[in-house]
């Protein structure tokens, strides 16, 4: 497929009319659209913090993670951990092996493609492989290319 020029990305979204409503229950019933894109950025972080926040009491939630990595993962301790550098005797061995399975791949610093790959004959595979089919040893599987937009 080659590129139009043309860039996507979401052009409104909708939320329950009351803020403290559940979006995904249904009961909520009035919404209100949103086409504003500082509105739309705005609401979609807020979003992302809430539903992220649930994951309080997790190790990146709690001292000393907590503090070392804030929410953006801009801090030196952030960049030690996608090197593979990081560690820290006051998190448990469970934690540290989680840490070390965030280490950047290998493959970050390749050049990006400029040359598009998706065909009509990749987009056939990716409909009817199933996503658990063994792809490469790159770590990615056919969950990855199933969620692009064909």
């Amino acid at each position: 497929m080659k590129s139009t020029g043309q860039t996507y990305g979401v052009s409104h979204v909708e939320v329950p009319l009351d803020p403290n409503a559940d979006p995904k229950a249904k009961t909520t019933t009035k919404w209100r659209s949103i086409d504003v894109p500082a509105e739309i950025e705005s609401t979609l972080q807020n979003r992302n913090q809430k539903h992220f926040g649930q994951a309080q009491g997790t190790p990146f939630t709690i001292p000393p993670l907590s503090e070392m990595v804030d929410f953006s993962a801009s801090t030196h301790t952030a960049n030690l951990i996608l090197d593979g550098q990081f560690t820290n005797k006051n998190i448990s061995d469970t934690t540290q092996l989680m840490i070390s399975h965030l280490k950047r791949h290998a493959f970050r610093n390749d050049p990006p493609m400029t040359e598009s790959m998706i065909d009509n004959d990749f987009v056939g595979k990716m409909k009817v492989w199933k996503e658990s089919t063994s792809t490469s040893p790159s770590g990615f599987h056919l969950g990855h290319c199933k969620a692009l937009p064909f």
